[in-house]
C-alpha cells in the first residue's frame, strides 16, 4: 500500500480533528482527495500548558481498494 509514497505529512489539531475513542486512543481519517482513504489509530497525551502534546501511532488501516 505504501509503494510509491515518498512523505505524507498532514498538519491537525487533535482535539479538533479527531475522533476520541477511550483512555488516551484516538483516530482520524485522511482527507477523502487522497486515496486510498486511510483511518489512523494513535494514541495522545496532551502537553502542560503550551507544551505540545505526544502522537503515537498505534496501527493504519486503508479503506477497500
Amino acid at each position: 500500500m505504501f509503494d510509491g509514497i515518498e512523505a505524507a505529512m498532514i498538519v491537525y489539531d487533535v482535539e479538533e480533528a479527531a475522533r476520541h475513542i477511550g483512555g488516551n486512543t484516538w483516530f482520524m481519517d485522511t482527507p477523502e482527495d487522497y486515496f486510498p482513504i486511510l483511518t489512523i489509530y494513535f494514541t495522545y497525551v496532551a502537553g502542560q500548558s503550551d507544551a505540545r502534546g505526544t502522537v503515537t501511532l498505534q496501527a493504519v488501516h486503508a479503506a477497500e481498494l
